[in-house]
């Protein structure tokens, strides 16, 4: 190892001995923060991420690791790849220390009103869970537009708080360099703007006919289910709030999982992969309660074996796709090589964790899942199955449409966080999902999403995941597995399936950029082909 290297090592290790513990300590102080809404345990949050950030604000660290990178590309791959992760996380936080502390309370004390919130219905406070539960359930078309409308509520008290965070993000942003916040998260988590919006648009055509043929139907379907014409279709007559998931129409699963304890049939579905999942729900905090996030997610506090998952579990088919999914990222976690840098011990990007959660949350629509994890007869569940695969069709095709929603809305904000109006918000809606806005209403419906207020330039990835998800699967299926037809099905209890992930995708956490990850484990880089013949076929 060349004198440069050794130096490079030599500082990588004293930062890591820096760090580990103070990233520790930020992420346990917002495990905390969201499971209790404490005001004390959110302070304490927003204090300790404030320092994690401030460790990577360092001018004079940022210096020497230009000085580094100007001596030419490590000869150790390990290091090279260390050397460029410092860098952009470096980069990305070269702000004043009092700036830091500022962006952070801001984003935590939003972050403290949606996990404080509940919305107001009939003058009683309610839970997403309840919202949702009308949502499903209600056709009393008045009773589901109240529902829908009290969803939105929360807008109006984080719109401003949302518009003022953009607007301080792109004053640093535009510091360091870039356009604005939107193009610099890009960039800092190796996208291309370019690429994606192209791959998008793409995306946006081939699903345009389908899409619009189930919309026509849907809006049919719901114009019966609520005695109403198809023109009166409106927003409250979706399954959520945010017309994310499909109608319930000729198949409810609802009913299968009634009955059953969600986190013993997760168990049974991730021991069957040879991935056992008990550490991870001794750990995880699964039922809802006041001041408590709604939400669900996954952290990995330690990148060794303290990996957490928080829900709101229900007994309902969402509630197990969503169990499915966010241990699909805590297995991830879990298996990542130990023998891994402290800076490369974990995924190799936040969509390649995402397609891991996604691809495991699909199985609730599998029926040999149904049938070998539920207990769903067989000849039911086989019955199933077409219904079920049109059903996922629909789903991936709506996903499409509202990540564009989503990411098309973002980089306008970031573009004039004061200047973009509350209703272009609804020109994406009815654009990417075919849904009309309710006339005359005015109002900050897009400050309704979380993300938009704590997980800044991140929904890409739910999109990117999937189309990752649908490779990864058709690969495991039809070269490890052997299945002609590449479905689903085939990897239900299966060993060889955790033998992959494990040893393949997951062993490799983050020591290269992760299209070279995707090639390296199916042989390509990421081709949107394998997820459009989801809902194309």
């Amino acid at each position: 190892m060349s004198p440069n290297q050794q130096s490079l090592a030599a500082w990588i290790d004293a930062h890591t001995r820096a760090i580990e513990p103070k990233a520790f300590a930020a992420l346990d102080a917002e495990w905390k923060a969201n499971t209790t809404g404490r005001e004390d345990d959110q302070a304490l949050s927003a204090r300790l991420q404030a320092e994690y950030i401030r460790h990577y604000g360092s001018a004079s660290d940022f210096a020497e690791l230009k000085a580094f990178r100007s001596q030419g590309t490590p000869e150790d791959p390990l290091l090279a790849r260390q050397l460029d992760r410092l860098y952009r996380a470096y980069l990305g936080n070269q702000m004043a220390p009092k700036v830091i502390e500022e962006l952070v309370r801001m984003q935590k004390a939003l972050e403290g009103t949606f996990n404080n919130f509940r919305a107001e219905l009939n003058g009683t406070p309610v839970t997403d869970n309840r919202i949702k539960d009308i949502l499903r359930d209600e056709t009393d078309n008045g009773a589901r537009r109240a529902a829908w409308e009290a969803s939105k509520q929360i807008g109006t008290r984080t719109c401003a708080g949302i518009r003022e965070l953009a607007r301080r993000r792109n004053i640093e942003a535009k510091r360091l360099g870039f356009r604005d916040y939107f193009a610099m998260g890009l960039e800092l988590q190796e996208l291309d703007e370019t690429r994606l919006f192209d791959t998008f648009a793409k995306l946006e055509q081939l699903s345009d006919a389908p899409f619009t043929a189930w919309r026509e139907q849907l809006d049919e379907s719901l114009a019966k289910r609520f005695g109403v014409r198809p023109s009166e279709v409106g927003p409250w007559h979706m399954a959520d709030p945010f017309f994310q998931e499909a109608p319930p129409s000729d198949v409810s699963l609802d009913g299968y999982f009634a009955e059953k304890k969600l986190e013993t049939l997760a168990k049974t579905h991730f021991d069957g992969t040879g991935m056992p999942v008990d550490d991870l729900l001794a750990r995880a905090d699964l039922y809802e309660r006041d001041g408590k996030c709604q939400h669900a997610f996954c952290m990995s506090i330690d990148r060794r074996d303290d990996v957490r998952v928080l829900c709101n579990l229900k007994s309902n088919e969402k509630w197990m796709g969503t169990l499915l999914h966010e241990l699909g990222h805590a297995v991830y976690d879990k298996y990542c090589d130990r023998g891994l840098p402290f800076l490369l011990r974990e995924p190799a990007h936040i969509l390649s964790t995402e397609a891991i959660a996604m691809l495991n949350g699909r199985f609730t629509h599998c029926p040999e899942w149904l049938e070998k994890i539920v207990g769903v007869p067989a000849t039911e569940a086989r019955a199933l199955g077409v219904k079920l695969r049109r059903h996922l069709g629909r789903e991936f095709m709506l996903l499409t449409r509202w990540v564009m929603v989503m990411t098309h809305f973002e980089r306008d904000l970031y573009a004039d966080p004061e200047g973009v109006p509350d209703s272009r918000w609804w020109d994406y809606v009815e654009r990417f999902q075919k849904l009309a806005r309710p006339a005359g209403r005015n109002a900050p419906d897009w400050a309704s999403k979380i993300h938009l207020a704590v997980a800044p330039v991140y929904y890409q990835n739910y999109l990117l995941g999937e189309m990752m998800a649908s490779q990864l699967a058709r690969h495991v299926s039809g070269r490890v597995l052997g299945s002609a037809d590449g479905a689903l099905g085939a990897l239900v209890n299966r060993k060889e399936v955790g033998e992959y992930f494990v040893n393949g995708l997951f062993a490799l956490g983050a020591r290269h950029p992760w299209e070279v990850t995707l090639e390296k484990c199916t042989g390509e880089g990421l081709n949107p082909a394998h997820f459009v013949a989801e809902y194309a076929g």
